[in-house]
């Protein structure tokens, strides 16, 4: 135990040497945490429409099929199947109305296009046989996702950050290999 709290305090010395170093570690360290957050706070289901059908929850099926409410209705207008000169599907398009206190909104949920609202993201899934109902996956993650992708910007400045102290610091010294703090040979 005390060689690990040693061999800990040696490795923060280090990199308190290297901000840009430790800022990348720092990185990985909250895309970590954004996954955690993820994993135990988000909701995932889905939610299944006939045309001019409205609902304010999905269905959560690793919880009974429970249903979780939305604080919004989504109401299917009409759902379409594009095709390709031969007829083969190239997209399939739900046209819904988002209801709420805010009032309505038309809006397109596709395959390539998610409809996001109040911390939800709506994509579609499937569709019925008869062209007269949608499948669609409903996602809750108000805070994984947001914390994800502050570790992901942290990790794009620390190695911008890196680049620019190894192009400067290799005018000055020998390079990379003494910035990082390795030794090359006996």
């Amino acid at each position: 135990m005390k060689i690990a709290k040693i061999s800990i305090c040696k490795i923060i010395q280090r990199l308190a040497k290297r901000p840009p170093v430790l800022l990348l570690h720092v990185s990985i360290l909250v895309i970590l945490l954004g996954a955690v957050v993820t994993w135990s706070t988000s909701r995932r289901g889905f939610m299944h429409l006939r045309t001019h059908q409205a609902s304010r929850g999905f269905i959560i099926p690793d919880d009974n099929h429970r249903i979780q409410p939305m604080p919004f209705y989504l109401c299917l207008d009409s759902f379409v199947v594009e095709t390709d000169a031969e007829g083969n599907p190239t997209d399939y398009i739900s046209y819904v109305k988002l209801h709420d206190n805010h009032g309505d909104e038309l809006t397109t949920i596709s395959m390539n296009n998610i409809a996001r609202r109040s911390g939800y993201r709506i994509f579609q899934t499937s569709y019925d046989d008869d062209l007269e109902g949608s499948v669609f996956t409903v996602s809750y993650d108000p805070w994984g996702t947001a914390i994800t992708y502050l570790g992901y910007a942290l990790c794009v400045i620390s190695m911008l950050w890196i680049s620019v102290r190894y192009r400067s610091f290799k005018r000055k010294s020998k390079g990379w290999v003494e910035y990082l703090g390795w030794t090359v040979g006996a």
